[in-house]
């Protein structure tokens, strides 16, 4: 008896002891040298990266284009020795362009999936949710697409540390459409359809007007629509009433398709302009004739010969090309990890996170990108135009800092 007593002391201590070490092959937080969280790599060694976005309902089209091109570009990096010599492994989540499930998918991420950065959200909304989390739990986060200032800026007008932003910001996107719209087009009258409940619409809105406005450029009125809403033409009534030169249509393809349709038809004959979120091939499924010589600004010239190795090998996984912003986004997201991690020379959360600070005129797929103290990008943006159902960009511009 008092033999077997001691076989079950033994085996509690041996299982206490183990259950303090903690699970093999999973990431553990731990206290770095001035007391601050880290993550850590994982015991087998792979460094492990989320993806957060769309992949079902209205905006999966996006969502697909981005995971498939960060897998892609995972597989590529394995295949080539990984990263430091060792292994990247992808974890993706789908957050159904909704705030509360970006919430759950970045916790499960972090918390159970020990990622170490998270690309996404494309939405501003699912964006401002993902980088709360990512704050709270010391990750970097790289959002592609999602243009608020406020997912890089707190409400005290603080940076926010561990988020990036790819793309231009509303601040960015805004002002430069104006501005070529004013000077280049000859535009001085403008009236506005947004999208009343997208923080993107009306973020993009507010910056269009100011800046026209500031240019002796004149917004006829202001009118809006409500997300699903897909009958404009009172709204679109109302604006062609005051006779405006163009009209400032900040919304996704879809709306800016039905939208376009709707005025053409009502008989106005002025011009379409708009931020980004038009460049997408889908967009002529919807509408042709009445969004020829549309005008809208972008960070990505998908027609530029330099793509075409990535185009293709995209269609060759996919059966589609990466005909959105977003695939490009996604492209130097993961590539911005990769410097990050190269130039620390770690693959932990925090190290990242340094690295991504010193981005500086680094060469990515759409061209050299700067990243300022303001995680806003410093990059180019193209002039692009509807003709004859493709996409031409007639114009580079330099957006700087906003």
């Amino acid at each position: 008896m008092k033999k077997m007593k001691g076989i079950l002391v033994g085996l509690l201590t041996v299982v206490l002891i183990l259950s303090m070490v903690g699970c093999g092959g999973e990431q553990t937080k731990s206290e770095g040298a001035a007391g601050e969280k880290k993550t850590e790599s994982k015991d087998n060694g792979d460094i492990v990266i989320g993806y957060i976005g769309p992949l079902t309902g209205e905006g999966a089209l996006w969502g697909a284009m981005e995971l498939n091109t960060v897998k892609m570009l995972v597989d590529e990096t394995n295949k080539n020795g990984g990263v430091l010599g060792r292994k990247v492994v992808l974890k993706s989540y789908d957050n159904r362009m909704d705030a509360v499930e970006t919430t759950n998918a970045a916790n499960k991420a972090i918390l159970n999936d020990r990622v170490v950065a998270i690309i996404g959200t494309n939405t501003s909304g699912c964006a401002i949710a993902l980088a709360e989390v990512c704050e709270q739990n010391m990750v970097p986060h790289l959002t592609t697409v999602a243009t608020n200032p406020k997912v890089t800026l707190k409400d005290d007008g603080t940076v926010r540390p561990y988020t990036f932003r790819v793309s231009q910001n509303d601040n960015q996107l805004g002002a430069a459409i104006a501005k070529y719209a004013y000077d280049k087009m000859n535009i001085k009258t403008a009236a506005v359809l947004n999208e009343i409940s997208s923080d993107y619409s009306v973020g993009v809105t507010e910056v269009f007007i100011k800046t026209f406005s500031s240019l002796g450029g004149k917004v006829t009125t202001t009118e809006s629509f409500k997300t699903g809403d897909v009958d404009y033409r009172a709204q679109l009534s109302k604006i062609i009433a005051t006779n405006p030169d163009a009209l400032y249509l900040p919304a996704n393809y879809k709306e800016m398709g039905l939208a376009s349709n709707q005025v053409r038809e009502l008989g106005f004959e002025g011009k379409i302009i708009g931020p980004d979120c038009w460049l997408m091939y889908e967009l002529f499924t919807i509408a042709t004739d009445s969004v020829q010589g549309a005008t809208f600004v972008t960070s990505v010239n998908i027609a530029d010969p330099s793509f075409e190795p990535f185009r293709q090998t995209y269609h060759e996984l996919y059966n589609r090309y990466p005909d959105s912003t977003n695939a490009y986004y996604a492209h130097d997201a993961y590539n911005m990890i990769l410097y990050a991690i190269n130039k620390t020379g770690e693959a932990t959360s925090e190290k990242i996170r340094e690295g991504l600070e010193t981005v500086k005129d680094l060469d990515l797929i759409t061209g050299k990108v700067t990243m300022p103290a303001s995680h806003n990008p410093i990059r180019d943006a193209y002039i692009s135009v509807i003709n004859n159902k493709k996409f031409e960009f007639p114009e580079k511009i330099r957006v700087e800092e906003d």
